[in-house]
Order: C-alpha cells, then structure tokens, then sequence
C-alpha cells in the first residue's frame, strides 16, 4: 500500500520526483516531521476516531468512510500551503483513497495500529520532502 501510494503520488506530483534520492538539510528536517506525522495522524484518524464511532455501534463501513473523508480534509492543507488550487481534487481525491486504505489496514490487523503507523512514515519518508519543497516554491511565487 505505501509503495502504491507513494509512485502514485510521485507521477501525479512530478515536480516531487527529484526529491526522493537526494540527500538535504530540508530531506533531514523531513525525517522527524515523517515520524511524528505517522504516529499522530494514525493515533487520531484510526486508533481514536474509528475506535470512537465503533463505540457508538457503527460498522467499518461508516468508521472508514468518516475517518477517510476527515482525513482528506485535513490533508488540504498542502493546497493551501502551495496555494495552487489545481491540486485541490487530486489531493482530496488520493488522501482520501489512502484514508480508506489506511483505515482497512487498520481493521484486517485487528485494530493494531503500529502497522498503519510503519505505512504512513514510509509513505512520509519518500514524498514528504518533495511535498514541503513543492509547497513552499508554490507559495513564494508571485
């Protein structure tokens, strides 16, 4: 799942694609933000939001569905760092998909969360640098 997700995002995003091997202050700022962003995200959207709504009786269908599309909003964020609106549906659209692959992983596993944490940092680690690179050269053109 992260390796599909990850090549998929390097085609859809070209300007990410140098990125991805290249060793730099920004790709090692990177690393920690890819971490922490794993854990946090995986905590909330799976281990706290869809364990919640199971709580309330609802099934995986909902619980996915609900943490997927929270997911994709909160993730609309790099549109709005870049501020290039172009992205605004490929982003929506592809988060979301990923929330929904992330939070099935996290129910095949029977609701362990390390193994949807580990594909979430791996995902961070390979496009993340590329992403903040991209976002901030959007967002200093004028």
């Amino acid at each position: 799942m992260a390796s599909v997700y990850s090549v998929y995002t390097l085609w859809i995003i070209p300007d990410i694609r140098p990125f991805v091997f290249e060793w730099s202050k920004l790709k090692i700022w990177a690393i920690p933000l890819a971490v922490l962003s794993g854990i946090i995200e995986e905590v909330f959207f799976r281990k706290i939001i869809m364990d919640a709504i199971q709580g309330l009786g609802y099934g995986v269908l909902l619980q996915t569905f609900i943490s997927a599309t929270i997911f994709a909003a909160a993730h609309l964020i790099w549109v709005l760092f870049s501020r290039d609106w172009r992205f605004i549906l490929p982003v929506l659209i592809s988060t979301f998909v990923l929330g929904v692959l992330l939070s099935l992983a996290y129910v095949a596993s029977d609701r362990v969360v390390l193994p949807v944490i580990v594909a979430h940092i791996v995902i961070n680690l390979i496009i993340e640098p590329g992403l903040l690179y991209n976002s901030a050269k959007e967002a200093n053109k004028t």
